[in-house]
């Protein structure tokens, strides 16, 4: 809070000391006692006013202001001015100023800080809030508040910009902000609207519950495309099933049924039992009902989940089922597609032993183990054959620790246990040395150590070592020893294949992280397996630590060293605009520059230039530009008729609004109003290009069913030529038909069959196809057609869900324990070898085609071609290395990419004037498969056309005596664009109960994409680990209580995106969230390790929002340790968990789950006190362009007033959190909690 000022206008009577009044006073002193100032029409705080600790200093302005008359009136047309700054004074305000560069008074007309005034109203409701010189070009953004009669906000109004203001409160903010956005071309990029907000219909009772919600946009006002509400009971019985799978019904009237329309008009409804369990979810699909039951036990613990396609719980292959200890841990889970995985704990209830399938198949006794410290921190992790079995396993960790001589954890001690990466393994059971037992110890994390002896006790490299001479100029130069509560290293080994060439220099991966005073990192330090070391060195920004430069460099043994140095600069928002890049000795050049509108949206980047000086003339490459509708949704990039000179790639996007495209492509029935894309028209630059694009139809679960080709601006030429069609989905989604077609050819006439004489399976059986091959065109155009190498043959899986057997390709793949492809065999002389670390991180891929042999390696973003460097990956494409006589340039290549990540076109920085120096183009059917690709001749004999294709992942085409994999590497798993299906089972399947595991992007490839192979990661605080069992149990309850509470369900539903889920409480949100819409993002996460070590930290949490490619991320971050000094419920929790666990004290099982309970709902009241007090001030404001900076005392003591949106909002959840856990803690005590802060937020 050092680099922050709050000036606080509020008029209250008080008693005042006296003073003397005068029209104008300027202070420039020190104020060291009790000052009272009085001035008719101004005060003014000059450089050198400063108050000290301890002083109380007031500033009054009235105009009748004397001596005789102390106690202040007030005026419209008085301003108080700081700085240069107006505030209107009739309203009350808040005044933020956050310094972006040092200064020990407040700058005056100067972008060397950030200011925000927030006004408010007689109720002390927010009424406007104004983001001072906020917009790129210095104006002031406007957000106006208005609430309804009974105090709601009914009517929420985009932010505007307002060229004329200072900081002055807007008396006609809702007529401006209307005219400023039905004027055209009022905002670059943006769309003109006459409807600039959002309305919100609520139901005429006390429970405020919303009937309809209008986004912005005027096409959705004048035709009443809202998402409506309605509030029932069920009027029939409605059939589910007990935990032990016995059949019965819930009486009629019994349940609370909700029901969603969305603007398209498909329909969800959600079944709730008293409890507020969701039951049931229905979704409307044309005339058929897709159900997912939710069957929990008589603690309120889900137990299975029956799918759309199962018919009962007895459908073991579709069905999800959880069990449970007598302590509500999760010890066993079945996800479909999957063997039971087995799940064990030790006496702290923490997960030590996991075990799936396939670890079982290979061996009974293999489990994953997990050692920890003293503070629960993960040490040691790897694999063990254990020699008991898995109940006696059991038995022996709930009873180990009883004797007050065995511990519970591991130590680190230095200068020992060499073999064991200088950790003790035989403290806490079981023991890795005494019992006998086979282990592998995989990864290892080293904590607090500020003088990182493990690198010297375990011989590594000294080049791991701290060395000022490894930071360059302008860099920190000193490492600090403040690193208790701090991961400082790791270590990760290459696991092995059997079977591969391929031989590692090194097998043993470390990293070693340093870090400043303020907890910046200043250098990672890692070993490669290449037998090198990569160093990246960062420096950053006073006040703000934003990230200034970043210095990598890569080494190797008998190989040049790779330096590549970037700089990066922001606007006086925070705002990225320019990234430069010098790579070894060459000149340094702008990789990229970015320019926004008004509002602070992305309106065009710059791609190369040769000009890295501070010329404001510089000369690009390509210019990229965007543009948007009203609500923010992306609807062009570039134009793709190419208009504009030397554009490459163009796109537009068309949602509600069709244009003149052609009807019987996109006829007007299928406009979109809900956020689905009804057509996308694309041109790309090069030889026989022509502008193409497709209309698309959706059903009524917004899964894609057709795509019809056209081309021409309105698709109106060539019509059908290039079709999918046909796509039809079983009641899991996995999908049954489809059809695609090339140049007018049928290439691909597909019939899924799936597992089971039913076929209610999600797993593959076959896909046949009567349409057979297709000859690719002529030339060195690539086509993609699915082909059946086997078809005798059939899909096959192992016991964790993974295919094992490809009959489209005649491959057999092999899995590591991460589910990750190992080995892919065609036949014993034809195989691809891929090397994984223990963390999943792909490290080489190793070809033998029939006795020719091609090694590919990954060393962070460097890539290697049989042991020559190929390329290295940047922000906007790669750089290559071109030989230019006995030197190496390397040349740097750029990626155009569409809304999904695909990349449509590769240029060369170096293009001529009126050249077109492009490398490859590409285009592509719906799911990914290449429609049409163009290779351009490249100089280089090392030079490796770039492979990152759909979505911007690799594509594994390597060939194998005629054959190609032909799948994209995600990262968690791989995907096959032929078929549109993943090769594994979803690793966060249970977030998306209704689709099958296999389902790619929710079937709707053309708005969604799954960036690693995981879908769409709701939040990391439900994270879970491999085996099912959440990481973080008590805050993975602590926000499940959140998520229960109105508040919390109406906040995360409007962050939610559209599909997304929260399974674990049978929640899917069928639309995008306002908030959402509106660019925002909402996570969680731990804390940084700045906060980890700062002793008033405490055990709360913070709120933070930044800015990243044009959306705000907001994150909540929570504390993930005990801090029982600073916390009542944390110390109850510690105490009396850890006593029952060691049987001390007679401290009972129920008095040890109260105490857990009381922990749990703390954390819940920190999600509250963090999106309340802290959060929705910002989100209020996030719009506005700017970096928002938490007011942490100030939020502090609004909260405390009678009206604060906390008392409103707040304090009633957090009563509900307790409610629903049942912590029997009276209201007192829990209000009085509320609001007695502990630590900090920053």
């Amino acid at each position: 809070m050092k680099n922050k000022i709050y000036i606080i206008l509020m008029f209250l009577l008080v008693d005042l000391l006296p003073s003397q009044a005068q029209e104008h006073i300027t202070v420039d002193d020190v104020i060291t006692g009790k000052t009272i100032l009085k001035a008719q029409k101004s005060i003014v705080l000059q450089p050198g006013f400063h108050a000290v600790a301890g002083a109380d200093f007031h500033a009054y302005i009235d105009p009748d202001a004397s001596a005789a008359s102390p106690n202040p009136t007030s005026t419209a047309t008085t301003s108080v001015t700081v700085g240069g700054t107006s505030t209107t004074t009739s309203q009350n305000y808040i005044r933020s100023i956050a310094f972006r560069e040092p200064h020990s008074s407040i700058p005056s007309g100067s972008y060397a800080h950030t200011e925000e005034i927030q006004y408010f109203d007689g109720l002390g409701r927010p009424s406007q809030i104004i983001q001072v010189d906020a917009s790129p070009k210095g104006h002031d953004i406007v957000q106006p508040i208005v609430y309804d009669d009974f105090g709601r906000e009914a009517k929420k109004y985009l932010p505007y910009i307002d060229i004329n203001n200072n900081g002055a409160f807007v008396e006609n903010a809702v007529s401006e902000c209307v005219n400023f956005y039905k004027t055209a071309n009022r905002i670059e990029g943006k769309e003109h609207d006459s409807n600039p907000f959002a309305f919100t219909r609520f139901e005429n009772s006390p429970l405020n519950r919303v009937e309809s919600q209008l986004g912005a946009g005027s096409d959705w006002h004048t035709k009443n495309k809202a998402v409506n509400y309605k509030y029932t009971t069920n009027t029939e019985t409605v059939s589910s099933w007990d935990e032990e799978r016995r059949a019965f019904s819930y009486r009629k009237y019994s349940l609370y049924v909700t029901e969603i329309m969305d603007e398209n008009g498909h329909v969800t409804k959600e079944y709730k039992d008293k409890l507020g369990q969701v039951i049931l979810k229905e979704s409307m699909n044309e005339s058929e009902t897709l159900r997912t039951h939710y069957i929990y036990d008589d603690f309120g613990l889900l137990r299975i989940v029956v799918p759309p396609l199962a018919d009962s719980p007895e459908d073991e292959d579709l069905c999800y089922y959880y069990c449970y200890d007598g302590r509500k841990r999760m010890i066993s889970k079945k996800i479909p597609g999957a063997e039971i995985v087995n799940m064990v704990y030790d006496y702290r209830d923490r997960l030590v032993l996991t075990q799936d399938g396939n670890m079982r198949a290979e061996n009974g006794n293999k489990y994953l183990f997990t050692k920890y410290d003293q503070l629960n921190r993960p040490v040691l992790t790897g694999t063990i054959v254990a020699k008991k079995s898995l109940s006696e396993l059991r038995t022996d960790f709930d009873n180990y620790g009883d004797v007050s001589s065995e511990k519970m954890y591991e130590e680190y001690q230095k200068g020992k246990n060499k073999n064991t990466y200088g950790y003790t393994t035989s403290q806490s059971y079981p023991s890795l040395a005494v019992d006998n037992n086979t282990i592998d110890i995989l990864t290892v994390t080293w904590y607090d150590d500020k003088d990182y002896d493990f690198i010297e006790n375990l011989g590594y490299s000294d080049e791991l070592k701290f060395n000022s001479s490894y930071m360059p100029d302008g860099y920190e130069q000193n490492k600090s020893s403040y690193t208790k509560g701090v991961a400082i290293g790791s270590m990760v080994k290459a696991l092995p294949v059997g079977g591969s060439g391929l031989i590692m220099a090194n097998t043993t991966l470390v990293t070693v992280s340093y870090f400043d005073k303020y907890g910046n990192v200043i250098m990672i330090a890692k070993t490669n397996h290449k037998g090198g070391v990569d160093r990246l060195c960062s420096k950053y920004k006073k006040i703000t630590h934003e990230v200034e430069e970043t210095t990598q460099v890569h080494k190797i043994p008998n190989q040049e060293d790779l330096t590549v140095v970037k700089g990066f600069k922001y606007d006086h928002m925070g705002r990225l605009l320019e990234t430069t890049c010098k790579v070894n000795n060459q000149d340094k050049f702008v990789l990229n520059a970015s320019r926004y509108n008004e509002l602070g949206e992305l309106v065009t980047k710059y791609l190369h230039s040769e000009d890295a000086s501070n010329s404001s003339s510089k000369t690009f490459v390509q210019e990229v530009n965007y543009r948007y509708n009203i609500r923010g949704w992306l609807t062009s990039i570039n134009d793709p008729d190419l208009s504009e000179d030397n554009d490459l790639f163009g796109m537009k996007l068309y949602y509600n609004n069709l244009g003149s495209l052609n009807q019987s492509i996109v006829p007007t029935a299928s406009q979109q109003f809900n956020g689905n894309i009804a057509a996308m028209v694309c041109g790309t630059m090069g030889e026989n290009s022509q502008v193409h694009g497709f209309g698309y139809d959706y059903d009524s679960l917004n899964r894609l069913k057709y795509a019809r080709y056209g081309e021409g601006s309105a698709l109106a030429n060539n019509k059908n030529k290039n079709n999918v069609s046909d796509i039809t989905y079983d009641k899991n989604g996995n999908i049954q038909t489809l059809k695609r077609y090339f140049n007018g050819m049928l290439a691909d006439d597909l019939t899924y069959t799936y597992e089971n004489t039913n076929e209610k399976s999600n797993r593959l059986k076959k896909v046949t196809d009567p349409a057979g091959d297709i000859t690719a065109m002529a030339g060195d155009i690539d086509l993609a057609d699915f082909k059946l190498e086997q078809p005798s043959r059939n899909y096959e899986y192992d016991d964790a869900g993974n295919m094992k057997y490809d009959p489209s390709r005649g491959m057999v793949i092999k899995y590591n324990f991460l589910n990750l492809p190992q080995e892919v065999k065609v036949s014993d002389t034809r195989k691809i070898f891929y090397h994984y670390d223990a963390a999943g991180n792909k490290l080489a891929k190793y070809i033998n085609d029939d006795g020719t042999y091609k090694s590919t390696d990954y060393v962070d973003n460097l890539v290697y071609t049989d042991g020559k460097k190929s390329f290295f990956s940047t922000e906007e494409g790669r750089a290559v290395p071109i030989k230019e006589g006995d030197n190496t340039r390397w040349h740097f290549e750029y990626n155009l990419k569409d809304h999904l990540g695909n990349t449509r076109v590769v240029f060369g920085g170096s293009m001529i004037p009126g050249g077109a120096d492009i490398v490859q183009t590409s285009s592509y059917y719906p799911f990914g498969m290449v429609m049409a690709q163009k290779k351009y001749n490249t100089a280089g004999a090392n030079y490796q056309q770039n492979k990152y294709l759909y979505n911007g992942k690799e594509l594994q085409d390597d060939d194998l005596g005629g054959v190609s994999l032909d799948w994209y590497d995600y990262g968690a798993r791989f995907y096959d664009p032929a078929i549109g299906r993943w090769n594994a089972v979803d690793p966060l399947a249970e977030k998306y109960l209704n689709y099958g595991p296999y389902v790619y992007a929710i079937n709707n490839p053309i708005l969604f994409i799954d960036p690693d192979g995981m879908r769409l990661d709701l939040n990391w605080i439900l994270k879970k680990n491999k085996e099912g069992e959440y990481k973080r149990p008590e805050l993975a309850q602590a926000f499940l209580a959140f998520a229960q509470t109105d508040l919390g369900s109406e906040y995360l539903s409007l962050f939610a995106e559209k599909g997304q889920e929260i399974s674990e409480l049978g929640v899917k949100y069928e639309k995008n969230g306002a908030l959402h819409d509106k660019g925002f993002d909402l996570s969680f996460a731990g804390p940084t390790e700045k906060q980890k070590k700062r002793g008033d930290y405490g055990p709360n949490g913070s709120w933070e929002m930044n800015n990243e490619g044009g959306r705000w991320k907001a994150k909540i971050r929570l504390n993930t340790e005990l801090n029982v000094g600073r916390n009542d419920a944390a110390s109850e929790f510690n105490n009396k968990s850890l006593q029952y666990k060691y049987g001390k004290n007679n401290v009972s099982a129920e008095d040890a789950e109260a105490a857990r309970m009381l922990y749990v709902a703390s954390r819940a009241g920190t999600i509250i006190h963090e999106l309340v007090i802290h959060g929705l001030e910002d989100i209020d404001a996030a719009s506005l362009g700017k970096k928002p900076v938490i007011n942490a005392k100030l939020d502090h003591d609004n909260a405390k007033k009678t009206n604060s949106r906390f008392r409103r909002i707040g304090l009633p959840a957090v009563y509900k959190v307790h409610s629903i856990l049942k912590t029997q803690k009276s209201k007192e005590s829990i209000k009085h909690d509320a609001f007695n802060y502990g630590g900090t937020d920053k």
